[in-house]
């Protein structure tokens, strides 16, 4: 079967998460690219133009919570980023890693503007914790699982 076309962002000081998550999907046999830019707009055609399937884009906040956003607005709902958005949360929430993780439909503009099931990750801890690298195999396999049935 054909491997999922993954694009990873990394909007601020989050890389050695986002590069470890990358070397993941890459060993699994994952197609993955990895863009490191503070614009959202840039990431937004990153993903459009590499024709990926699914966008997963990674900041911090100084909420101390992990946050998964998908496209949501009065009247629509990205129901591949929804479904995403609940498998990485879900496990996330196996690892115990954060004390509170919460899934919310978002109109943000790198989740409006990519054309595939996007989806964004707000980390309230540092990048460089036991908890942030505790995170990768979860979401690694979080992703396997959506690719294995996206909507």
């Amino acid at each position: 079967t054909e491997r999922p076309r993954i694009v990873i962002g990394c909007f601020d000081n989050n890389t050695r998460l986002t590069r470890l998550l990358v070397r993941e999907l890459r060993n699994r046999g994952d197609d993955v690219m990895t863009i490191e830019n503070a614009d959202p707009h840039a990431h937004a055609r990153t993903a459009n133009s590499f024709g990926a399937d699914l966008y997963l884009g990674v900041s911090s906040s100084s909420t101390p919570a992990i946050h998964f956003a998908y496209y949501e607005t009065d009247s629509f709902v990205s129901a591949g980023g929804k479904v995403a958005a609940e498998l990485c949360a879900e496990g996330v929430r196996s690892t115990d890693v954060a004390p509170y993780i919460e899934v919310n439909g978002m109109q943000l503009p790198v989740l409006r503007e990519t054309r595939m099931p996007a989806v964004m990750c707000t980390l309230g801890f540092e990048d460089e914790s036991d908890r942030a690298i505790g995170m990768v195999p979860a979401l690694a396999h979080a992703i396997a699982q959506w690719s294995n049935q996206p909507l």
